[in-house]
């Protein structure tokens, strides 16, 4: 005989046994999607190399004069094939009279999978001159695994003339 009792058991038995299902539903998609990424990075691998990276970044102001004082940041790290960020640096330099910014740092990362990447950011901090307030400016770039191979040097030269909008 069914009574209200009996059927509030099996409705929450129903509400349990659909939640379990939804769960190890997730838990399998989840597997699905890391197997992709991995499957994407099998299938992009290559002979491993190093490769080290020396910043010479030149800051010219607007006029396209040797900027001196100005304050320069980069920062550095390696995406992997999978989304993985690791090797992040900053380092910072003030630029010399004829503009260079001098980080004395090699950044060195190896290299297995065309999908592979370095990518930095240099932001140029100074003051502008008919103002006197204090300006950024940032420039972005990366180097993935084949631009990085045709390279025979070592260390690669991440060599930039930067002309800042003041």
């Amino acid at each position: 005989m069914i009574t209200v009792k009996n059927l509030f058991i099996a409705k929450n038995q129903w509400q349990k046994l659909f939640l379990s299902f939804i769960i190890i539903l997730l838990f399998n998609t989840c597997d699905l999607l890391s197997n992709d990424s991995d499957n994407k990075c099998k299938e992009t691998e290559q002979p491993s190399f190093e490769k080290s990276l020396s910043p010479a970044v030149y800051i010219k102001n607007k006029n396209g004069k040797s900027y001196w004082g100005a304050h320069v940041e980069i920062n550095i790290y390696k995406e992997y094939c999978d989304g993985t960020i690791k090797g992040t640096f900053i380092k910072k330099a003030t630029t010399l009279e004829d503009g260079y910014a001098n980080f004395a740092y090699v950044f060195t990362y190896k290299f297995a999978n065309l999908e592979d990447k370095v990518n930095y950011t240099i932001t140029v901090t100074g003051e502008d001159p008919l103002t006197g307030d204090t300006k950024e400016y940032k420039y972005s770039d990366s180097m993935g695994y084949e631009e990085t191979a045709e390279y025979a040097v070592n260390p690669i030269f991440l060599h930039h003339i930067l002309k800042v909008p003041w």
